[in-house]
């Protein structure tokens, strides 16, 4: 393992640095659906979708090349390049004077966003101890749930008071500090003078499957067309087949299948899975329950899915100390805990008709913070555990692409489940503050699936630790 040169500043410096590009990730993961209606109505709306699904788009299909070139370039050039284009990609978007323009602008932006994050935790995992590991992992996780608290406020001012270019602007400082400090502050790996050829056919066939996912699947639920989601899924799982095939005879395989043979990597990459699938899925749902069936105003609404942030970002760090001080264990115990507290938000949104539907989002909102805030860290924790440092970027590829392709698939569970294409505000079935009968079905349907996923995760722990119990 390779040990940061500065000690436990350098640890902390780069902790700090890995947390504000999480914190900036997550406000920025929000600037654009909060922009998209001031920008519309400047620049028109024609590209008005493709907009919000560029990020996307470019994340799902270079996730792994991003974290594969990590572990033959760098990890350490990687994430600076990548904060340069973040920083630049913001600067140009302010100044955007046309839709096609900002359409480019924001591309770029997110390439960089696609280097950095692949390799964001991967600089954890190879220059943090193990020791120390567990709270650098829980202040950079809530790093996430911080930017999801502090966008909504600070971009709603901005769009309010000054001008949605603004909004492009206030990310500036975060992009200096941490392509500054990460330039500084963050140690060279032993990868980084070493020239690697790459597997370049296999990673177009992957960036097609999962763009054509991540950009198909989106459009065919809004056009509530089942043929077209039928061609979508045939197309990705046709490149994926693809895929496949050539990454068995390749001589330098992009995605690395050695890594996913190790039960210790796919257990936890399968509990991220599930962890992602429900946070997308509520996310997605929330806001529209909130709005279209109790009728709050969104900003309400708003406050209301920021307090569920605070409760991960408050709690991450609380994770990771103890992690550090109990190991394995606590990860069951997080994980278990997690899957409880995510059983009960399913079953209090399961029984809304005899709770109420304020009474019913209101417990759900607090079980799904404290859901999110126990696995979140132990997820990553453990699928860092076993990751070779020299294949940190890699893996790191893998997991954030996974965590990608959750956010479409969670849209689809969403959209079949509820009655009447709600999700996007077409069925006009919502006329008055009561629930109405024909969402009650879609609701419980949306969380049975969920229900499901929460209990595959405590089968899989239970099964963990049978298998530890049954080596001592």
């Amino acid at each position: 393992m390779i040990v940061n040169k500065y000690s436990v500043w350098g640890e902390r410096a780069l902790v700090l640095i890995v947390t504000l590009r999480m914190i900036s990730g997550g406000m920025d993961a929000l600037l654009l659906p909060i922009a998209i209606p001031a920008i519309s109505k400047e620049f028109g709306g024609e590209w008005a979708s493709l907009l919000l699904m560029s990020q996307g788009v470019v994340l799902s299909g270079l996730l792994v090349l991003s974290g594969r070139m990590g572990d033959k370039l760098g990890l350490k050039r990687i994430f600076v390049i990548g904060s340069f284009l973040f920083l630049v990609g913001d600067v140009l978007s302010g100044y955007a004077s046309s839709m096609e323009q900002l359409l480019i602008f924001r591309v770029l932006s997110s390439l960089g966003t696609t280097l950095s994050l692949a390799v964001a935790f991967p600089l954890l995992r190879v220059h943090i101890p193990e020791e120390r590991r567990g709270r650098a992992f829980g202040f950079a996780t809530a790093g996430t749930s911080i930017g999801l608290v502090i966008g909504p406020g600070l971009f709603g001012y901005c769009l309010q008071y000054l001008s949605w270019p603004v909004m492009f602007f206030s990310l500036i400082p975060f992009g200096v500090i941490i392509m500054g400090a990460g330039w500084y502050w963050i140690p060279r790996d032993s990868h980084e003078r070493v020239s690697h050829t790459f597997d370049l056919p296999g990673a177009i066939l992957l960036m097609i499957a999962l763009s054509v996912m991540s950009l198909g699947l989106p459009i065919s639920l809004h056009t509530q067309n089942i043929t077209d989601v039928v061609i979508t899924l045939t197309i990705t799982g046709l490149f994926l087949f693809l895929f496949i095939l050539w990454e068995r005879k390749a001589d330098n395989p992009i995605a690395e299948p050695d890594l996913l043979r190790l039960p210790d990597v796919r257990t936890p990459l399968f509990l991220t899975l599930g962890v992602y699938t429900i946070f997308f899925g509520y996310l997605y749902f929330a806001p529209v329950f909130l709005n279209e069936i109790l009728m709050l105003s969104p900003v309400k609404s708003g406050v209301f899915i920021g307090l569920a942030s605070v409760i991960p970002a408050v709690c991450n760090p609380l994770s990771g100390l103890f992690i550090e001080r109990h190991g394995m264990k606590s990860i069951r115990v997080l994980i278990i805990g997690g899957s409880v507290a995510g059983i009960l938000c399913c079953l209090s949104l399961f029984f809304l008709e005899i709770l109420g539907g304020f009474n019913s989002i209101m417990l759900s909102l607090i079980f799904f913070g404290i859901f999110f805030a126990c696995t979140r860290t132990s997820v990553y924790y453990y699928y860092y555990l076993s990751v070779p440092a020299e294949k940190a970027g890699t893996a790191g590829g893998i997991l954030e692409t996974g965590i990608e392709i959750t956010s479409p698939i969670s849209l689809m569970i969403v959209h079949l489940c509820f009655a009447s294409g709600i999700i996007f505000g077409a069925g006009g079935i919502i006329s008055t503050r009561n629930l109405s009968i024909d969402v009650i079905p879609g609701v419980q349907g949306i969380f049975l699936c969920f229900l499901v996923i929460c209990i595959g995760m405590l089968i899989v722990m239970k099964r963990k630790g049978d298998a530890d119990n049954q080596i001592k």
